[in-house]
């Protein structure tokens, strides 16, 4: 038998990207044929020196490793992503993480602010369905992800924000 080395990594390449917001992106990458992740798993990014957690926004058996980023001004890897051209490899390992969602008979009750969605949305690709689930945004248009989440779980909660004096009131 073979040993595994932990962490496991990768080299994976980008795909595309999108803008999902005026501030937020997703960015797809070749997926490798021995990787194999849960739904609320993520991978680390490593590049420029620095290393970057991602949670997947992918369904366990989608082809692609599907994520999203808020993309900071002074942010590393928000640069390297966006100045990235489709085929650029990226150094990943992982999985890492339990923040999976079980099938239940019992309601789940989840609550999430921005980006903060990803796992969630796994959780809705991967069809796990009885929950309710609470999005806490700024502005409508960083309710990212609203119509394949809204389509999966029994109640969908968008929660609008209200910057004031460089504070956010829910």
């Amino acid at each position: 038998m073979a040993a595994v080395i932990w962490p496991r990594q990768f080299t994976v390449r980008l795909v595309k990207r999108q803008w999902l917001a005026p501030d937020i992106i997703e960015f797809c990458c070749t997926r490798p044929a021995n990787l194999d992740f849960a739904q609320g798993q993520f991978l680390q990014f490593v590049t420029n020196g620095a290393k970057r957690d991602y949670t997947l926004v992918s369904a366990p058996d989608a082809p692609t490793l599907d994520f999203c980023l808020k993309v900071r001004p002074k942010g590393r890897f928000s640069k390297t992503i966006l100045e990235a051209t489709p085929g650029h490899p990226f150094h990943i390992s992982g999985p890492y993480g339990h923040f999976t969602c079980r099938r239940s008979s019992n309601p789940s009750v989840f609550a999430a602010t921005g980006t903060g969605i990803a796992p969630f949305v796994a959780f809705s690709r991967d069809r796990v369905g009885n929950a309710m689930l609470l999005h806490g945004v700024d502005s409508s248009d960083a309710l990212i992800y609203q119509p394949i989440v809204q389509r999966a779980v029994e109640r969908y909660i968008p929660c609008l924000g209200q910057t004031v004096e460089n504070e956010t009131h829910i």
